[in-house]
């Protein structure tokens, strides 16, 4: 195994998967930490190193949630782009009003049938702004 953190996503998992391994005859060593963890000192570095890990990824999330927040107070949309511009889903709700099959709006806008369908039912002075880029930001 090249490295612990490879096994699992959570403390438990890893010593779960290397009890496992262990049971079905499979010793690990990992060149990188060069750790043997068929012996008591590797399985306990084992759960240091994913005790580590998930503590790691647990303050990524903090902090990924802690600029998302951020963003949001300063009034920036947060998260995937929109699809459609706003025109876009006031013409799109005009070509269904007339009649246009919601398969046809789609290929028009070069969407998928499901973002047809979301904006069709969607108000369209609910849909977000576009995200702003640095050529926009600056002027």
């Amino acid at each position: 195994m090249v490295a612990l953190d490879r096994l699992s996503r959570s403390l438990s998992g890893v010593i779960r998967t290397l009890d496992d391994l262990r049971a079905a005859g499979v010793l690990l060593r990992s060149p990188r930490e060069g750790i043997d963890y068929a012996i008591p000192a590797g399985k306990m570095l084992a759960g240091i190193f994913a005790a580590l890990a998930g503590y790691e990824r647990d303050l990524m999330h903090e902090r990924a949630a802690a600029a998302r927040q951020a963003a949001r107070a300063r009034g920036q949309h947060v998260g995937r782009p929109p699809r459609l511009t706003a025109g876009q889903v006031r013409q799109i709700h005009a070509l269904h009003g007339a009649g246009e099959p919601v398969g046809q709006i789609a290929a028009t806008f070069g969407v998928g049938r499901s973002t047809a369908y979301r904006a069709r039912q969607a108000p369209p002075a609910r849909t977000p702004p576009p995200r702003r880029t640095p050529e926009t930001a600056s002027g």
